[in-house]
């Protein structure tokens, strides 16, 4: 089966978005780039350079599953695992963090030349990389970190034992794994079709962070498909393409650093070399379901196995696995794929069965794949060699973010960029100096985070006014539950709420002069002189009433502070600091009477 094997790197961040972990008003990213996007790359490059018309040529074959794009995982370059920085720049950041045996750059061997020449020292060629794979399932650990066990040898898990924290990614290394995982970035978006001014949604996207490096492969059946996808890829201008959304956003925009042809498949370093004799260990390096003999979704089709191994009597002995709902969009009919719940990539299958299978017959499945929607990277597998054998955790997951300078970039990697700003040769950025649309934006998010930042100190806040005797005096419950009943009626009416607040206090006033109750009057005067200066504090005096700090600076996000909350808002966040104090007097008042 003709296949080669390339190696990508991301000069700007992708967005992939994971639709099984995205909740309301958060969109998570997927850690990996997925076959499917990388073959809607090639496609894009195919109708750039070949045209329209030969892409319809090959059509029908190039998107069928006799072409198949393996999911690109991330990958490291071999001199990356040996040479140590050579001085304190070499090996740390900008914010302080550093690196240390297995965290240096990419390019080591590089200058810090912006042509794409200077990206020679780290490997043309795909052999100058090693592959990460999706961390097994199965490696317990105790929760202080001293024990550290495969489940999936003996089928038991001991109490207080947990999940070992590995990293999403490893290397397997005889009877050691060494995790790594893809930190992603963030931002938040305002989506500006959803209404105007306050009813603008605003949410957090995630993305992979510029500069990671992934390994992918193309499998092909047919050798004058293969020739043409090699061409293309080797073709595309400057080796750039564009994955992911948000490409006219200053995202997705990737260098093809090495490619070739290759004997090698996904995870082939970690895989068996020679006949397989049961039990056998079989990783799944993506998402997979297979679908059973009444062609409904099965998880595995053991049957169907069978014959793809060359086996019979093919059985799950054990399992350490996971699962998630994988969903996906056609763009040429402008649908959405039906769902399928699949087994997540890592999951291992312990299985046993009769006879050997061949080693022909073993590299044929850790190459075509199993289940459904090949093409498109899912059901691609692999069978673990020496699987049993690791016993030793060597670290908790090294972050891949930071490790690399990008390759042949054209613009200054994140501490070339701190430290040009501090010289003054990259000019700070003021809200000033953005267009209208997008300091509305900006705007938007600022009102947000500041909004949150004061909600979080009303906690704090109503303690310590607790503390400090507040509404203590003696004053009934009752009139502070009549207080409590006109903030919450008007709590979304700032004014009226003040007004009928005041018009209490000057009838309990009056109340008082014609009955000559001192004792009550003393008890609604001291509760009215702190209602009425909680009620008249400015946006920094609220600010320096619930943190309890005097120096308060005037802007936030380099905007002012009066501009970002409106009067409404500021008055809602008045009146649910009463009500809190109030119900937060009443609850220990409560406990002290029983």
């Amino acid at each position: 089966m003709p296949r080669f094997k390339y190696i990508i790197q991301n000069l700007e961040p992708v967005r992939i978005a994971d639709n099984s972990s995205s909740q309301m008003g958060q969109t998570s990213s997927l850690r990996y780039i997925p076959g499917a996007a990388v073959r809607g790359a090639a496609v894009s490059a195919l109708l750039q350079i070949q045209g329209a018309e030969r892409f319809e040529e090959v059509r029908q074959t190039l998107l069928s599953s006799a072409v198949r794009f393996s999911n690109a995982i991330p990958c490291i370059p071999h001199a990356a695992l040996y040479a140590e920085p050579q001085d304190a720049a070499a090996g740390s950041f900008a914010d302080g963090s550093s690196v240390g045996h297995a965290g240096i750059s990419a390019n080591a061997n590089t200058s810090s030349d912006t042509s794409e020449d200077s990206a020679a020292g780290a490997g043309r060629d795909p052999e100058d990389y090693i592959e990460l794979i999706p961390t097994p399932l199965g490696f317990y650990e105790s929760k202080s970190g001293d024990r550290f066990v495969n489940v999936l040898r003996t089928g038991e898990v001991d109490d207080g034992m947990k999940r070992a924290g590995i990293g999403e990614f490893c290397i397997l290394d005889g009877t050691g794994v060494t995790g790594f995982h893809v930190v992603p970035g963030s931002d938040m978006k305002n989506n500006l079709n959803t209404g105007e001014g306050d009813d603008q949604k605003i949410f957090r996207s995630e993305y992979i962070e510029r500069g990671h490096l992934f390994a992918g492969y193309v499998f092909t059946q047919e050798e004058e498909m293969a020739g043409l996808i090699e061409k293309v890829f080797a073709g595309i201008p400057e080796r750039e393409l564009r994955i992911g959304s948000g490409r006219n956003q200053a995202s997705g925009r990737c260098r093809i650093l090495a490619m070739g042809r290759t004997q090698d498949y996904p995870g082939s370093e970690y895989g068996k070399k020679g006949e397989i004799t049961s039990p056998a260990y079989m990783e799944l390096l993506s998402d997979t379901v297979m679908r059973g003999e009444n062609g409904e979704y099965c998880g595995l089709n053991l049957r169907a196995l069978e014959e793809c191994f060359g086996v019979t009597g093919l059985t799950v002995e054990r399992c350490a696995s996971s699962v998630r709902t994988v969903q996906g969009y056609n763009s040429t009919w402008r649908v959405r794929t039906p769902s399928a719940v699949m087994y997540r990539k890592g999951s291992v299958f312990r299985l046993t069965f009769q006879g050997t299978i061949r080693r022909q017959k073993a590299e044929e499945a850790m190459q075509k794949g199993i289940g459904i929607r090949r093409s498109e990277g899912f059901g691609q597998i692999l069978f673990l060699e020496d699987y049993e054998n690791i016993s030793e955790k060597k670290n908790g997951g090294e972050a891949l973010y930071k490790r690399y300078r990008l390759l042949g970039r054209e613009s200054l990697d994140a501490q070339e960029e701190d430290l040009a700003r501090v010289k003054g040769e990259i000019p700070i950025v003021r809200p000033k100096d953005l267009p209208a649309e997008e300091l509305h934006c900006l705007q938007l998010i600022a009102s947000s985070a500041y909004m949150q930042k004061l909600e979080r100190a009303v906690p704090a806040c109503i303690q310590a006014q607790e503390k400090a005797g507040a509404l203590t005096g003696g004053i009934s419950s009752s009139v502070l539950g009549n207080l409590e009943a006109i903030m919450t009626a008007w709590r979304y009416d700032y004014r009226a709420a003040k007004n009928n607040l005041y018009e209490y206090f000057r009838h309990a006033g009056e109340k008082e002069k014609k009955q000559r109750i001192h004792k009550e009057a003393r008890e609604i005067g001291k509760v009215e002189k702190t209602c009425r200066k909680i009620l008249e504090l400015d946006v920094y005096g609220l600010e320096r009433f619930l943190t309890g700090t005097e120096s308060v600076k005037e802007t936030f996000m380099d905007l002012s502070k009066e501009e970002l909350l409106s009067e409404a808002q500021l008055g809602t966040l008045r009146l649910d600091l009463l009500i809190g104090m109030i119900r937060y007097h009443n609850k220990q008042n409560g406990k002290k009477e029983a």
